[in-house]
């Protein structure tokens, strides 16, 4: 009989082992790390780090290891520093239940320092039994491609509006540019050929003069324009 209990219980034992392998696996992929900041000890302990690996963290799945709190706070980068400060003093003080914040984190890699981008959920842990706060329980997602395929989309977004925006005032130039000999070519050439109005020999050498040199002006435009948009496709072909 003891024997059985020991064997079911090694049994139960290895079955909690298996799932908590499968679970940590599974937050190692989706890039989800547990941490716990025990508040008398002013430390927080860890599940994982940022490594040289090119997944960027290394997972632990039997230990954590420990950050002092002020360390941790120092690892933030400067701007998203005071942020997460009044977040957590949110959960301290009472005031949250949860909190929500995306934070930049020097991570310590083969290169140097690099910036990670990171998403902090934090809810408050156990409590003693006076109802005084012990820990703080979150965890760490890592945002950074998240992060660099938004910064591309907005600039994306930033040279399409640019680009539509020289579009836009080319085409009003455009606009003005081909009217003004154009309406000087329809113009003239209506003032010559009406009958109600007498034009006599040099007023007429100095009309014709005048739409030939618009008629120029305006044929030299259009062939600059074909020009440009011949060279604008051939820039967008060898862009591609």
């Amino acid at each position: 009989m003891k024997q059985e209990k020991q064997t079911e219980l090694l049994r139960t034992q290895q079955m909690l082992n298996e799932v908590n392998r499968k679970l940590l696996m599974t937050l190692g992929v989706a890039e989800v790390f547990p941490w716990k900041w025990e508040l008398a000890e002013h430390m927080v302990w860890f599940d994982a780090r940022p490594s040289d690996d090119p997944a960027g963290w290394e997972i632990f799945h039997n230990d954590s290891f420990p950050v002092s709190i002020a360390r941790v706070y120092q690892g933030i980068y400067k701007e998203d520093r005071l942020r997460v400060i009044e977040a957590c003093r949110g959960i301290l003080k009472g005031k949250m239940k949860k909190v929500v914040v995306e934070l930049r984190f020097w991570a310590k890699k083969r290169e140097g320092l690099v910036l990670e981008w990171l998403e902090m959920h934090a809810i408050p842990g156990k409590v003693d039994e006076n109802g005084r706060l012990l820990t703080v329980e979150g965890s760490l997602m890592s945002i950074t491609r998240q992060k660099v395929m938004e910064e591309e989309l907005t600039a994306a977004k930033e040279k399409a509006e640019e680009a539509n925006r020289l579009k836009s005032a080319l085409i009003a130039n455009m606009n003005h540019e081909i009217r003004t000999p154009l309406n000087a070519i329809v113009g003239f050439s209506t003032l010559m050929a009406s009958e109600e109005i007498e034009v006599d020999e040099v007023s007429r050498k100095e009309y014709c003069e005048i739409i030939r040199i618009n008629s120029y002006q305006l044929l030299k435009l259009i062939n600059d324009i074909i020009d440009f948009s011949d060279f604008d496709e051939d820039n967008i072909s060898m862009t591609i």
